[in-house]
């Protein structure tokens, strides 16, 4: 899809004149260089020296498409585990404050979310459930989650941390249904 060159800078695309005598006639149009002559290198290196812009682009994208941003970022967090792992770390190790700060507010949220009329017969099976979670883990080889199937934090409903809304399924699973309430 390469096209001939004037001196001006316009360029005449062969796929046009193709498909100009494909409809019966012929017209030969010039028009201005586009994404077909330009080389992955120069969007790379435009990309490079308009960071601001790129930025603007992507946050306006994700933006309009947030839930397919979220399903995207599932996707590859479940295609590489190892690397997300890494760069989790990395991004700890950069900012300890933030994660120290996340860590608590995550712990602080989970206390409210215990309602104050639960039994030590209940805290035993809350214990039981992520013990099970460990044991399935050593047993099977791979990750086993402790999941809220109401979710703490959901957009519409929240539930409780509480025996009956705990099931132990696999960190796939549980990646993949984040923190909605999924019917079935």
């Amino acid at each position: 899809m390469r096209g001939d060159a004037r001196e001006d800078g316009m360029v005449f695309y062969s796929y046009q004149k193709t498909k100009a005598l494909k409809n019966g006639f012929y017209k030969e149009r010039w028009c201005k260089p586009d994404f077909l002559s330009v080389s992955r290198n120069q969007i790379a290196d435009w990309h490079q020296k308009n960071p601001d812009r790129m930025r603007a682009l992507r946050s306006n994208w994700v933006v309009k498409n947030k839930e397919r941003k979220a399903q995207q970022d599932r996707e590859c967090a479940l295609r590489n585990p190892e690397a997300r792992k890494i760069a989790r770390d990395k991004w700890d190790k950069l900012n300890p404050g933030r994660t120290n700060a996340a860590k608590t507010k995550n712990r602080l949220e989970r206390l409210l979310r215990v309602p104050a009329w639960l039994t030590e017969d209940d805290k035993w099976m809350i214990e039981q459930a992520y013990e099970l979670a460990k044991l399935r883990t050593e047993m099977f080889g791979f990750q086993w989650h402790v999941d809220h199937i109401i979710p703490l934090k959901g957009k519409k409903v929240s539930g409780l941390h509480v025996p009956t809304n705990l099931q132990v399924i696999p960190w796939q699973e549980n990646l993949r249904k984040g923190s909605r309430l999924l019917h079935g």
